[in-house]
């Protein structure tokens, strides 16, 4: 009977060591699993930090672009209205010439 019972502790101690090993093993499964789910999780961060950047580069591209375009109208619609003060004065200018000639001319106004 002991014979039995010495059987039955060793193959315990073998089931036991068996599970140790198992054990073990997924452990390091389990290292392994959480340094690759770290890793990717990194690359992912980083991707979305790229894609993050270049979407706020190509925006403030694209803002600067309408900006200038704006400041280009405003600029084009100030030169425009500039000329047209400009033409006018010098229309004014010349009617004003033209009235104190008459004036000087006909004699109401003495130099």
């Amino acid at each position: 009977m002991a014979t039995k019972v010495e059987e039955v502790v060793e193959l315990l101690k073998k089931v036991e060591e068996k599970l140790d090993e198992l054990q073990e093993t997924a452990n390091v499964y389990r290292r392994e699993l959480l340094e690759t789910a770290s890793r990717e999780a990194e690359k992912l961060k980083t991707r979305l930090l790229e894609e993050a950047r270049a979407r706020e580069e190509s925006l403030l591209s694209e803002e600067v672009k309408k900006s200038e375009e704006r400041a280009n109208e405003i600029i084009a619609r100030g030169s425009s209205e500039a000329d047209r003060v400009r033409r006018r004065a010098e229309d004014l200018r010349q009617k004003a010439e033209e009235m104190v000639l008459k004036s000087v001319l006909s004699g109401r106004i003495t130099l």
